[in-house]
């Protein structure tokens, strides 16, 4: 009789899991408690109407976040873009202090039913692939990825393998990139729309730096092709009245033979800059062409050749090249380099990009980036972006749960305000040491704070 009742109780299944969180609730919680306990009502409630759309069954609450299980990958997947979707509107009309973000992790997988709630891995790794998701994101493994890549019209990046804290073997996880201004549905094709239609849907004097793709022959310098991409994609950000798509954006269509013009509609940008990178000894030769959205033709294409230790006058070029093509002009600085030269050795800027190509792979890359950054560091010990990269890598590394908090975030507020004394211009590293400050604001003094974080 009483195995008969706990085989009623306890039933394996395969489900589909949501993990939720309310980005950044905890440091609100401090300052301003009545307003956070207001936004995160408003948070569930807008989440716990998508969840009833979408047949979702709310597991339990988990502080500023939620678990639901679904009955399909597509389902769970479809909500958690609704959600982010709706966030977005909603933000749209608020005011900068009532703001607020939801992470969104979703795993494929076996749970354990106990009553009204579910255990085992399947819970786990949906728990600690959510903070992996970008602010506004979602985060998704590969069962899950198998189930709606084709079914959905946003686009999946792949992170790449994680090893997850207290899950045997790493997990494969991609992102799922949410277009600000998209209003599409998620199943479907993308229809294209005509010229005049397009001109109201996108800014005007906008761009979208795409991947540059690696032609070398080695396969390990792609670090140099993604990092070339996001100094061009830096380089332009700091133009006047030119609007630059984010690198996270951008960086969805890695890889992904598709036209350009529905890559630029989909981004909701005027000009495309695509490209390729070829290095052999210690030469290099940069290819980038510049295509308008409307029509697919280009605007402008060129091919540089040079040494490596001219990467940054390359880059230079590139850009001016484009602020041509774009008839856009600077006030007064038409004789300045647009792109800055951080520092003079090509070593350190090499190792450099390899700690950034990894720390955006996250995980045990995570590891690897704080090396590299460390080797750049011993070859340029005043290279004031590779110890923003350092201090990056500290934070995350405790954010994650590869380091505790007492021993990483000393270190990156330690590198991140030297970083600012010899740059205080930098916008890169007082992004550095905020966060290093949000990660000893969440993670030390609230302990509740610890179960999202530590779990990851």
């Amino acid at each position: 009789m009483v195995a008969d009742k706990a085989q009623t109780i306890e039933q394996r299944r395969l489900t589909a899991i949501m993990f939720t969180d309310m980005v950044g609730f905890s440091a609100l919680a401090q300052r301003d408690e009545a307003m956070a306990i207001e936004l995160l009502e408003e948070h569930r409630s807008l989440l716990r109407s998508a969840f009833l759309k979408h047949q979702g069954r709310e597991v339990k609450t988990i502080g500023d976040g939620f678990l639901v299980e679904f009955a399909s990958a597509v389902a769970a997947v479809n909500c958690a873009i609704e959600i982010q979707e709706a966030v977005n509107r909603r933000n749209t009309d608020a005011s900068a202090d009532r703001l607020f973000k939801v992470r969104i992790g979703v795993h494929l997988g076996d749970v354990l039913l106990r009553g009204d709630d579910i255990v085992g891995d399947g819970v786990n790794i949906a728990a600690r692939i959510e903070p992996l998701a970008d602010s506004g994101g979602i985060a998704v493994t590969q069962q899950v990825f198998d189930q709606v890549h084709n079914k959905i019209t946003q686009a999946l990046v792949r992170i790449g393998e994680v090893e997850l804290k207290n899950i045997k073997r790493p997990v494969e996880v991609y992102r799922i990139v949410i277009a600000s201004k998209s209003t599409a549905p998620v199943t479907g094709k993308r229809k294209f729309s005509s010229s005049a239609e397009q001109s109201t849907q996108v800014t005007q004097k906008s761009i979208a730096v795409l991947p540059f793709v690696n032609m070398s022959s080695d396969r390990e310098n792609e670090f140099l092709s993604d990092g070339i991409s996001e100094d061009l994609l830096s380089a332009l950000s700091g133009i006047e009245g030119l609007h630059v798509v984010a690198r996270t954006s951008c960086f969805a269509f890695k890889g992904r033979s598709q036209d350009i013009r529905e890559i630029g509609e989909a981004l909701g940008v005027e000009t495309v800059l695509e490209g390729t990178v070829r290095k052999a000894d210690n030469k290099l030769r940069i290819t980038a062409q510049l295509i308008n959205v409307v029509d697919g033709f280009r605007l402008w294409s060129q091919s540089f050749d040079r040494e490596m230790q001219d990467v940054f006058a390359i880059q230079d070029d590139v850009t001016r090249a484009i602020m041509a093509a774009l008839k856009l002009r600077l006030a007064s600085l038409d004789d300045q380099p647009l792109v800055k030269m951080p520092t003079t050795s090509t070593e350190a800027y090499e190792l450099y990009l390899k700690g950034r190509f990894f720390w955006n792979q996250r995980g045990i890359g995570l590891k690897k980036a704080q090396h590299y950054f460390e080797l750049a560091l011993i070859e340029d010990p005043d290279y004031v972006p590779a110890m923003s990269g350092l201090a990056d890598a500290y934070s995350l590394l405790n954010w994650y749960g590869y380091l505790p908090p007492r021993e990483a975030i000393p270190k990156a507020t330690a590198v991140a305000k030297r970083a600012l004394q010899l740059d205080p211009k930098l916008a890169e590293a007082h992004t550095s040491l905020g966060f290093s400050q949000l990660c000893k604001a969440v993670i030390w003094p609230t302990p509740s704070a610890s179960f999202v974080v530590q779990s990851s």
